[in-house]
């Protein structure tokens, strides 16, 4: 990006440069989830040296199990990252579901009028039992 001639192709500059901004957001992300982990571990480390493995204080289990959903929220996203990594997935969709109207319908192709004939109707269309 910082090459003389990058920003020359806009086209080829925006996507390296959508690119670079997605990876560097996941880079973050990993470092994060690291962080927190080692933030566990010397949590655990700090909880076995003041207790001798007795009773940890309550304050330290708070704070474990708080950091125990927040690392488990991170790897779920995480993961649901790792599925969408094909060319597409980074873009938007819009779904819309259109609820059918209930009632009889007209069925048509062979499954539906071989259905009808068997079930004695020869109308092609289904009704609700």
């Amino acid at each position: 990006m910082r090459a003389p001639d990058f920003w020359d192709d806009q086209t080829q500059a925006q996507t390296v440069g959508t690119r670079y901004s997605r990876l560097k957001g996941r880079l973050e992300e990993y470092t994060r989830l690291a962080g927190q982990v080692g933030d566990m571990e010397a949590l655990l480390e700090m909880a076995a040296e003041e207790t001798g493995g007795e009773d940890v204080p309550d304050e330290l289990v708070e704070e474990l199990e708080r950091l125990i959903g927040d690392i488990g929220s991170n790897v779920e996203r995480l993961e649901e990252q790792r599925l969408f990594t094909g060319e597409f997935d980074s873009g938007d969709a819009i779904v819309s579901i259109h609820p059918e109207p209930e009632g009889p319908r007209a069925r048509t192709g062979p499954r539906c009028c071989y259905g009808c004939i068997f079930a004695g109707r020869r109308d092609g269309v289904s009704r609700p039992s």
